[in-house]
């Protein structure tokens, strides 16, 4: 694991936190990690989703394509 400190405005800390106890998250910790997994997911999802909507393959290896991938794997996205 890395750790790494961020500054962010006073009304977005605040609206973070609300967001945090309205989700039922024990520490910022655990909203922020699921906050950029869940991220993180809707961009593959996004990325996968033209893939397929483009027509593109990948005969070389077509287990490794975004949406073989997507639909694969284990994402961790916690509680959201």
């Amino acid at each position: 694991m890395r750790r790494f400190t961020i500054l962010i405005a006073d009304d977005l800390a605040d609206a973070f936190d609300l967001y945090a106890s309205e989700h039922g998250y024990n520490s910022r910790y655990e909203a922020f990690r699921d906050l950029i997994r869940g991220a993180l997911y809707q961009q593959r999802i996004q990325k996968a989703a033209w893939f397929a909507a483009s027509g593109h393959t990948d005969s070389a290896d077509p287990q490794s394509s975004p949406v073989q991938v997507l639909a694969t794997e284990n994402t961790g996205v916690g509680r959201l």
